[in-house]
């Protein structure tokens, strides 16, 4: 680990890399992630800052969404995200006609 390399490297990602995402909520992440994130977060812009959230319980996560967009294992009314199956059927679907996922 070098912070130099660090430097140049939260620079390239965030000032490179086209994140056009409003918030990225992560439950329960491994203790790994949330460390290298900790290592990360001083070279990090306000606005990347703000756009990653390690929430740790789902009360959290039900306080700050409505219902009508969670899944209904995060206590909200969506369908569940089950998304194995999903990825399942288009991987098999890819692999039988070869097609691409575009």
């Amino acid at each position: 680990f070098s912070l130099e390399i660090e430097k140049h490297g939260a620079a390239l990602f965030q000032d490179c890399y086209p994140l056009r995402t409003k918030e990225m909520t992560m439950l329960h992440a491994p203790i790994i992630l949330r460390a290298m994130y900790a290592l990360c977060k001083p070279f990090l812009k306000q606005h990347t800052k703000d756009i990653f959230r390690m929430d740790g319980k789902v009360e959290e996560i039900q306080e700050r969404y409505p219902k009508t967009i969670l899944p209904k294992i995060l206590g909200g009314i969506q369908g569940n995200w089950d998304m194995n199956d999903k990825l399942a059927k288009a991987l098999k679907l890819r692999y039988e006609t070869k097609l691409s996922f575009t």
